[in-house]
């Protein structure tokens, strides 16, 4: 979706010899990213991520954004002033941003559509630059497996305290702030977007097909870890988790059913929650063909 997040591979990991299965380690989300891939020093960053719980720097802006959003952000004052604006949304110096709204726009339209039933009551970081904030603090998805696994998911309503859900659902009362997210709406689930059927389920095949053979590795050395090694409860079903029986079906769901359904099901709940209209946006033709705006302008 255009943003930065963390960096990942895949690897086999051995211990001592001993072969331990497939792992994927990824960036840390602290000072140090922030400051490789936003610029600035490091000592310079809030990071704040789960339980509002102070990775670096201090939380006295993030909980000077969470006082202001408790306060109430339906009015435009208060809204843009969330932002670092004057009432009309000019930027003023002299007003400390304290949240990107397209960030957290982004970050909670992807976190709806995935249904990330294990979110934001933790499995959350927030990053802003104390010294030069910018747009205030931008949000990144981390420690997501929970996705994708419901076509009818509806987190719409997500809303904890001091959590990143707190400050979307007192933004959406603002009626500039819905128009923004509906833009995003509409940027990501039409026209190809990245929330689209045939662009989720490309790169899903893109990542599946990079672990594909690995997963009869991963498979064989911890596909009957909760019957035989670790069981998680005391009577059946004892299920051995091997490829055919669980990847390659998990595999089939995902692509028949889930991201062929998932899109229009998630704008249905979109618009009845209110966060996107009923009335499709106009659609830019040339000889019957829809174009994006901005290659008509250029065109």
């Amino acid at each position: 979706m255009g943003h930065i997040s963390s960096h990942g591979i895949y690897v086999h990991l051995f211990i001592n010899g001993i072969y331990w299965g497939l792992f994927n380690p990824s960036e840390r989300l602290d000072n140090d990213f922030a400051e490789t891939y936003l610029g600035g020093n490091k000592e310079d960053y809030d990071v704040i991520k789960d339980y509002a719980e102070v990775v670096d720097g201090n939380i006295n802006a993030w909980n000077t954004m969470m006082s202001m959003a408790k306060a109430g952000l339906a009015t435009n004052v208060a809204y843009q002033r969330i932002r670092g604006n004057n009432a009309d949304g000019t930027p003023n110096p002299v007003i400390e941003p304290m949240v990107d709204a397209v960030s957290l726009a982004d970050y909670m339209l992807l976190n709806f559509y995935g249904g990330n039933w294990d979110w934001d009551h933790h499995n959350w970081v927030a990053i802003r630059n104390r010294v030069n904030p910018w747009k205030g603090f931008q949000f990144f998805c981390w420690d997501e497996e929970h996705m994708v696994e419901g076509v009818d998911a509806n987190l719409l309503s997500e809303n904890n305290n001091n959590c990143p859900s707190r400050v979307f659902q007192k933004l959406r009362e603002n009626e500039d702030f819905r128009r923004l997210f509906a833009d995003r709406v509409q940027k990501f689930c039409f026209n190809n977007g990245a929330l689209t059927p045939s662009s989720a389920a490309e790169r899903w095949i893109y990542r599946a097909n990079q672990i594909d053979k690995a997963v009869d590795a991963e498979s064989a050395r911890w596909g009957d870890y909760r019957r035989d090694v670790h069981p998680w409860q005391a009577t059946g079903p004892f299920d051995l988790y091997t490829k055919e029986s669980y990847w390659l079906p998990q595999m089939n769901y995902l692509l028949t059913t889930y991201f062929p359904n998932r899109t229009d099901v998630f704008l249905g709940h979109l618009r009845t929650a209110g966060l996107f209209p009923e009335t499709d946006a106009p659609v830019f033709l040339i000889n019957g063909n829809p174009v994006a705006g901005e290659k008509i302008i250029k065109g």
